[in-house]
């Protein structure tokens, strides 16, 4: 998978643009708050609907425009395809792909797959579990339709039942519909867990060898999803949901003494650890940053193991957080598939063999080589 043509208009601080890409390493640089990430993040919109720093269209808008149009041709298994997406305050978001209107984001979500790469992700392993969650919600919902579904549909059934928490009023009706609640819950949710359960097993096996290389062969990683109801590899859609449901009807009366849900997904976590001692209690910044840079890379693996090709790979500034030595690991790793990299400082990166390089100023792009 590959983008080949890129045409912007007022997306944040880019007014105007029209650029080409090449199907090697595209180097964007430039000084800080020059737009250089405003362009990784058009990307990340084109994957997964939204921005990555955005809690809502109207923030991804130029500050002296009403509407912003974003327009790509990639290719996907040797297909060309197009995505478009146009938003203004007047018609909101409208999204095409293959110059059809698609009505809702389940119609395109996955057709253009991303692995976005930051400097806030280095501090997945040390932050608390629902940035462990974020990091599978972002890779499995442009992996399945159905799980994007899934996570929707449980976040707003769990709303809905912590709103009836609140304020509960034991009465036969509101227990009936707590308990029509935790039925969709077992059942969004035990699909959620066995999809993160199988997707941290999937990719431990290149992260594991990832951490290997970047360590000189000297440390083990392995690492663990821990949810609340025991799942194992071959644990059925059926198993799974009633081990949920009998929690979550056994968990009613302290829900509603707590005013809140206290089971559910929206609780896991994933533990990580090095030559058998926590991560994020043991190891050193160093050894969490590799840690990341494994996981990573193996959700790229992931994706190319079940879709037979590779994500597009998206580094934003990320170099200037590493040493030397991870630079190099990450240089020698993506020489087999497109990837983006915005850096402030160049030189290190600009004689890289079948690399393209853009400078970004003012929000102006232009293609430098």
């Amino acid at each position: 998978m590959f983008i080949d043509k890129l045409s912007i208009s007022n997306f944040r601080n880019i007014k105007n643009a029209s650029l080409q890409f090449d199907k090697g390493i595209n180097i964007i640089y430039g000084e800080n708050a020059q737009g250089k990430t405003n362009l990784l993040e058009i990307f990340y919109v084109f994957s997964h609907g939204k921005g990555f720093r955005s809690r809502t269209d109207k923030e991804l808008l130029n500050f002296e425009e009403d509407n912003f149009d974003i327009d790509m041709s990639f290719f996907k298994n040797h297909k060309e395809e197009n995505l478009r997406i146009c938003f203004s305050e007047e018609k909101k978001k409208e999204i095409f792909f293959n110059y059809s209107k698609v009505s809702k984001l389940s119609e395109f979500l996955g057709e253009f797959k991303c692995v976005l790469f930051t400097p806030e992700d280095l501090n997945l392993v040390k932050e608390g579990p629902s940035e462990k969650r974020r990091f599978l919600d972002s890779a499995l919902c442009q992996q399945s339709v159905k799980y994007f579904s899934y996570l929707i549909n449980y976040n707003k059934i769990l709303k809905q039942k912590n709103a009836l928490l609140k304020d509960f009023e034991n009465s036969e009706n509101n227990l009936l519909l707590l308990d029509t609640y935790n039925g969709y819950l077992s059942k969004y949710g035990s699909f959620i867990a066995k999809c993160r359960f199988d997707f941290i097993n999937d990719i431990k096996k290149n992260a594991i060898n990832f951490y290997r290389e970047i360590s000189s062969e000297k440390e083990n990683l392995t690492m663990k999803y821990l949810s609340f109801i025991e799942i194992s590899e071959n644990s059925s859609e059926k198993e799974l949901f009633e081990k949920y449901y009998e929690i979550l009807k056994k968990s009613i009366g302290a829900d509603i003494e707590k005013g809140t849900s206290t089971f559910g997904i929206h609780k896991d976590d994933i533990k990580f650890f090095i030559d058998k001692k926590e991560v994020k209690s043991f190891a050193s910044q160093g050894q969490q940053r590799s840690v990341v840079l494994s996981l990573k890379l193996a959700e790229c693996e992931n994706i190319k193991e079940r879709f037979d090709e590779y994500p597009v790979l998206l580094l934003d500034d990320i170099m200037s957080e590493l040493d030397i030595k991870r630079q190099d690991f990450i240089i020698n790793n993506i020489k087999n598939k497109q990837v983006i990299i915005t850096v402030c400082d160049y030189e290190r990166y600009k004689n890289l063999e079948n690399s393209a390089l853009y400078n970004v100023s003012g929000g102006v792009i232009r293609k430098v080589r």
